[in-house]
C-alpha cells in the first residue's frame, strides 16, 4: 500500500500544477475580457468579468494549494493529510471523469486498512 499511497501523493501535486495553472489561465482570460468590455463601454460585463476572474483564481488557488500540501503530507505520512486528502478526493468524484476515476482509486488507497495503520504511527506529528 505504501506504493499507492506515494501514487496518491504525486497526483495530488499534479493536480495541483494543472489547477494552479487553470487558475492563472482563467484569471488572465477573464481580465482580458474584462478589459476588451470596458474598451467598447461595456461597464456591467466587464466589472461581472473582472469579479469573475479574481473569484475563479482564488477558488482555483486555493484547491491547488490545498493539494500541493496533501501531497507532500502524503509522502511524509502525516496522518492529517490523509483525512484531507479523503475530502478533496471525495469533491473531485463530481470531476467526471476523470476526476471520478482518481478519487475513486484515491478512497480506496486512504480506506485500506493497511493504509490507516501507516499513517496510525504518524497521529500527532
Amino acid at each position: 500500500m505504501h506504493t499507492h499511497v506515494r501514487i496518491v501523493a504525486l497526483l495530488q501535486i499534479a493536480r495541483a500544477a494543472l489547477i494552479g495553472l487553470g487558475a492563472i489561465g482563467s484569471f488572465f482570460g477573464m481580465a482580458l475580457g474584462a478589459l476588451g468590455s470596458l474598451a467598447v463601454g461595456d461597464l456591467f460585463t466587464s466589472f461581472g468579468l473582472g469579479l469573475g476572474a479574481v473569484l475563479s483564481a482564488l477558488i482555483m488557488g486555493t484547491i491547488a494549494v490545498a493539494s500541493l500540501v496533501v501531497g507532500l503530507g502524503l509522502l511524509a505520512h502525516k496522518s492529517w493529510a490523509r483525512y484531507v486528502a479523503i475530502l478533496l478526493s471525495m469533491l473531485s468524484l463530481f470531476n467526471w471523469p476523470v476526476g471520478t476515476i482518481l478519487g475513486g482509486y484515491s478512497l480506496w488507497v486512504l480506506f485500506h486498512d493497511e493504509t490507516k495503520r501507516l499513517f496510525a504511527g504518524h497521529a500527532y506529528a
